[in-house]
């Protein structure tokens, strides 16, 4: 009775080494490592083509050394766990960071340039190379991981996303390493005109303002309210065709136009040219900008004649 009593108390010390897994535990002080991931403040331009990179953090295996699993036989990584959820667009590789527009991709090799979709795994795992265990791994034994934020589609949104685990790194299920993202916030710049629809009632002109080239009619004021968020800088571009120089717009087409007579818009006391930028120089600090401007019917041939003087001008906005 004795002797059994023993054996079945070896068998139970034997396993104490292997509490937290069947054949790797974590070594101290504590494990997993965590690397915390901040990206900054980042701000997204208009005109940026869908699916290019924003920012991204490279985290090689030059970092510490410190041991972090031991384990009684050759070991695989996996990647996973990623607090983020995929996209719904069918791209396995892309996770949706929660600001509209802004993805999260992984990339394990980045010299061939591949995205790897979640979990990962990782069958060539260093071991540690300064350690006394023949399948001892530390942070250096993990590939290099590339985090990358990508734009994801047209238009984007702005805010801090959500400070929780981008992904980690686990070794026969145990957790070793975990990236936690923290202080990343995406700034969309973005500019309407409010309403999108402008009216300007020019209103019966008279003929007798027309007595040669140049002679025009009073200027009518008109303006523009923009609803714009995190901008500096703004240009608009005024487009028509152009009815002699590059300030006169040609009306629009029809058998009953005024002809001979064209129009030029007024800012600041100057005429805007036909499809140039118009810098507007400082945008108020509130949401709503308004810009003024005039528009006036000018002569620009040596014969008029009466008749409809209708003109539909696009305007288009400029912004970093």
């Amino acid at each position: 009775m004795k002797i059994s009593i023993i054996l079945l108390l070896s068998c139970f010390l034997a396993y104490i080494p292997g509490v937290l897994s069947a054949s790797c535990q974590y070594m101290a002080p504590q494990s997993p490592a965590i690397t915390t991931v901040s990206f900054g403040q980042l701000i997204i331009a208009a005109d940026l083509p869908i699916g290019s990179i924003i920012h991204q953090q490279d985290f090689n295996s030059q970092g510490p050394s410190a041991l972090v699993a031991i384990c009684d036989a050759p070991q695989a990584v996996s990647w996973g766990n990623s607090q983020f959820n995929r996209l719904s667009t069918g791209d396995n590789s892309t996770y949706d960071s929660g600001i509209a527009g802004i993805g999260i991709r992984f990339m394990f090799n980045k010299q061939a340039n591949i995205t790897a979709s979640l979990p990962y795994l990782d069958n060539h795992l260093s071991r540690c190379k300064k350690r006394i265990h023949a399948f001892a791994y530390c942070i250096n034994s993990f590939k290099t991981l590339t985090i990358q934020l990508i734009k994801t589609a047209s238009n984007t949104g702005s805010g801090k996303i959500a400070d929780i685990q981008l992904i980690d790194a686990s070794i026969n299920h145990l957790s070793v390493i975990r990236y936690q993202l923290s202080n990343t916030r995406i700034i969309s710049p973005s500019c309407i005109l409010s309403p999108n629809h402008i009216n300007v009632r020019m209103g019966k002109v008279n003929a007798r303002y027309f007595n040669g080239i140049g002679s025009y009619s009073p200027a009518l004021s008109f303006k523009l309210s923009l609803q714009c968020s995190n901008i500096n800088s703004l240009s608009l571009i005024f487009r028509g065709n152009r009815a002699s120089d590059s300030t006169i717009f040609e009306l629009n087409r029809h058998h009953h136009r005024a002809e001979g007579i064209g129009l030029v818009i007024n800012h600041q006391g100057k005429r805007i040219n036909i499809n140039q930028a118009v810098r507007i120089n400082r945008l108020a600090d509130t949401l709503l900008h308004s810009e003024y401007f005039s528009a006036q019917y000018i002569q620009y041939a040596p014969v008029t004649k009466p008749g409809r003087a209708n003109l539909t001008v696009t305007l288009q906005l400029l912004y970093p």
